[in-house]
């Protein structure tokens, strides 16, 4: 038999492992190595660890399609299986007649695989429960062939005449994208005529089957199936720096791991081996799979280049070093008969972003120059289009400059209704205007995506006061704008009452200086951070941090879920950006501090996890197996969400950043004890003495998070951060003296107090009496 392994030179970590289960469950055969990103039929360099000979595709694959066409047109992964027949064609003689196997390299072999000598064969995608039958055809990533001249000789020439005429089919499919036009080969495979369906659970875990099969574990660690080990899994959708996360692309997971711990284990035992064996390999010379040429490969690209196929053009592949120049031509030049009127290029980015699409509605005509300018803008940055084929820019926008009247109340806009902290900010601060005699008119504004909290008033532009307060973030702002149209800022004093969590702002809040005469900060941290940009004044203005009273009675501990435990609780929003808030760093502290026997408990305080499922999953990921450890994802109203924060014994947040930080002023307003991060926002109504801080280190945010990733954030000493909460659990007269002198530290952020500082500056600004 000969065993191929389809795969990449940059995907030797996943190749290598799954080489090295071959040598341990089928010993003596011949294992070959395709390499999918190329297509000359030399396998180049970067061969997988163990395999005996490296290929590539060969330069003709189907129906007349090349081996490069049907890398753009479906991927270079696809591509290799859409090639399979012209790549068993090209084997060496000693080769092509031999009974086969082949396997996508992100399969792994877990124990003896006797079932998948005997093809043909494929893995079912379903069974039927009761018949047992298989439906919904083949499960990607692994195909068995008989021996060409055997029995099964005529089977196997059937099949692999069926498969070039599919593949040639999914290079030709202009309805579906990239994927869905290969998958449907598997979902077809002629099963009962051309191959025999395999059904047994232990070949047939995959992403896609991960909720039709219970696994168990032995003693050993080992997965299980029934009685037996799990012979396969195809780890197809698994990222190893995201185990907690394992889907089909563009999916969420069919099983979360959370809720199986023996997926969850296999699942971080896959990954740490691909970890290891990358450390080991060395950088190979590989292109951006999603950019060719500067030019970014979207689902709209694709289809283009399908398309081009099913009209039997051949058209110029980027692929192709000769073939580059003219390709970018092509996308430069004029689009299709009802597009833009601008390029193909442009074209394809309002079939890729449909929120492009619906700014501008009239692309071709009087929304053109607004397009183009946002192609040669937010299209450049967010990778939608590439400098090389970006149209001629329109000529500048004139501006008018407008005078704006004197005197009146605020207009108080913000989300006002929002079941969020800046929803919390505004209603304060409206409230501590109003004690100062200062006049404010609500603006509710209600795109967010937090819930939102009946008994406020619907949404109303009216506006009859000569300042606007905006407390809407930055990054929002400019939506709001567009929202609401630029008269309602017109003519007025403009204050932006803003909040962010880093030293560093984004081209879109940048852009909102554009929009404010001022801004107002309501801690030195943001204060200095927008001051450092010098765009407009900046004044400290705080918000109140004064607390409705939740009136704990007996049996509130009880009632909310709380026992006897020590109980720390951390409350926070996925909205809100998990790393920033930092829950898992929180975890691992508890870790530290406490063995599940200790007797404390971590309760995580969440909402809109539905919102981030995977976020979530990270989290409940980070839990693992500590029962002491529960994230309740789920709203309170405003009473029991307070009350449940006075009757924990702890309040700890490890925040990366606050802007703010209203959770812990909370929890210092009923008397929780706090134990938090000494960095940002809250060191404003927090210092040593009134709560419990955590040394940090500041550090560069870097690439892949919400915030740019030159800014910078805190790094918590986790083991100082533990020690403090085992602190407070082992002496709670140290806590309760804490409580004392945090309720103190909140006296100058009163709503009369705050009102008088708000009222002062706008009379200032001559904008009240």
């Amino acid at each position: 038999m000969t065993v191929l392994v389809l795969t990449t030179s940059a995907r030797r970590a996943w190749a290598g492992p799954l080489v090295a289960d071959l040598r341990r469950a089928l010993p003596s055969r011949t294992v070959v190595a395709v390499h999918q990103d190329r297509h000359d039929g030399a396998g180049g360099p970067g061969a997988p660890s163990g395999a005996d000979l490296w290929v590539a595709l060969p330069p003709e694959a189907v129906d007349g399609i090349r081996s490069v066409d049907l890398a753009m047109a479906l991927g270079a992964r696809r591509a290799g299986w859409a090639a399979l027949p012209s790549v068993l064609a090209s084997l060496p003689d000693g080769l092509v007649d031999e009974p086969l196997l082949v396997l996508a390299d992100t399969v792994r072999l877990l124990a003896e695989v006797p079932a998948l000598v005997d093809g043909p064969l494929v893995l079912a995608a379903r069974v039927d429960e009761g018949s047992g039958l298989p439906f919904g055809g083949a499960l990607p990533g692994v195909l068995s062939l008989p021996a060409a001249a055997g029995p099964g000789g005529e089977h196997r020439r059937a099949l692999l005449r069926w498969w070039s005429s599919r593949a040639a089919e999914a290079a030709r499919d202009v309805d579906g994208d990239h994927r869905s036009a290969l998958d449907g080969l598997w979902h077809d495979v002629p099963i009962g005529t051309a191959a025999r369906a395999l059904v047994d659970p232990a070949y047939r875990l995959s992403a896609r089957t991960s909720d039709a099969i219970e696994l168990g574990e032995h003693a050993d660690g080992a997965t299980t199936v029934g009685d037996g080990p799990l012979r396969l899994v195809d780890l197809e959708g698994l990222d190893p720096a995201r185990p907690w996360w394992w889907a089909e692309p563009g999916a969420r997971p069919r099983r979360r791991a959370s809720t199986s711990p023996p997926l969850r284990h296999l699942l971080h035992r896959a990954a740490e081996a691909v970890v290891a064996a990358d450390a080991g390999a060395g950088p190979t010379p590989c292109p951006s799979p999603d950019e060719v040429v500067g030019v970014p490969v979207t689902p709209a690209l694709r289809r283009w280049f399908r398309a081009e196929l099913a009209e039997r053009r051949q058209p110029p592949n980027p692929l192709v070093a000769d073939e580059a120049g003219a390709f970018l031509d092509v996308l430069a030049g004029p689009g299709r008969s009802d597009g833009s009127g601008v390029s193909l290029a442009a074209d394809l980015v309002l079939e890729d972003r449909p929120d492009v699409a619906a700014a501008f509605p009239s692309a071709r005509w009087a929304d053109r120059d607004g397009f183009v300018r946002w192609l040669w803008t937010h299209g450049v940055r967010e990778r939608a289009i590439a400098p090389a084929v970006l149209p001629d820019r329109p000529a500048p926008r004139r501006t008018v400059a407008r005078t704006r009247p004197r005197g009146g109340g605020v207009n108080l806009v913000g989300y006002l209704d929002g079941d969020l902290g800046l929803g919390v900010a505004a209603r304060h601060l409206r409230s501590a205007l109003e004690s100062a005699g200062v006049e404010v008119t609500s603006v509710a504004y209600d795109r967010t995506s937090s819930r939102r909290s009946s008994g406020e008033p619907a949404p109303r532009l009216e506006a009859p006061h000569a300042a606007n307060l905006l407390m809407i973030t930055p990054d929002q702002l400019p939506y709001f704008v567009a929202d609401v149209g630029p008269d309602f800022l017109a003519g007025r004093h403009n204050i932006g009452l803003w909040y962010w969590e880093t030293d560093v702002l984004t081209e879109r809040q940048l852009s909102s200086f554009g929009h404010v005469d001022e801004v107002w900060a309501s801690t030195r941290y943001l204060a200095d951070v927008f001051a450092a940009y010098d765009r407009v004044p900046v004044s400290l203005v705080p918000v109140p941090l004064e607390f409705e009273d939740p009136q704990v009675v007996e049996g509130d501990r009880a009632r909310l879920g709380l026992d006897d435990r020590f109980t720390v609780l951390f409350s926070f929003d996925f909205l809100s950006v998990m790393e920033r808030k930092n829950p898992i760093g929180l975890v691992e502290a508890f870790r530290r501090a406490f063995d599940e026997g200790d007797g404390a408990r971590l309760v995580l305080k969440s909402i809109n996890g539905e919102v981030f499922p995977e976020e979530l999953e990270r989290l409940l990921d980070a839990v693992g197996d500590r029962t002491d450890i529960e994230v309740w994802d789920r709203y309170l109203d405003a009473r029991d969400r307070l009350a449940l924060v006075a009757v924990a014994d702890c309040y700890a947040s490890l925040h990366r950043s606050e802007g703010l930080g209203l959770t812990m002023a909370e929890a210092m307003s009923v008397g929780t004890p706090v134990v938090a991060t000494a960095y940002s926002g809250n060191l404003d109504f927090m210092a040593e003495g009134d709560a419990l801080l955590v040394p940090a280190q500041v550090v560069e945010i870097g690439p892949g998070q919400f915030y740019p990733a030159d800014g910078h954030w805190a790094d918590p000493d986790l083991d100082a951060a533990a020690a403090a909460l085992r602190r407070l659990a082992d002496d709670p007269a140290f806590g309760r003296g804490l409580t004392e002198r945090g309720r103190e530290a909140l006296a100058p952020f009163r709503h009369e107090r705050v009102g008088m500082i708000a009222a002062r500056r706008l009379r200032e600004l001559g904008l009240v009496r």
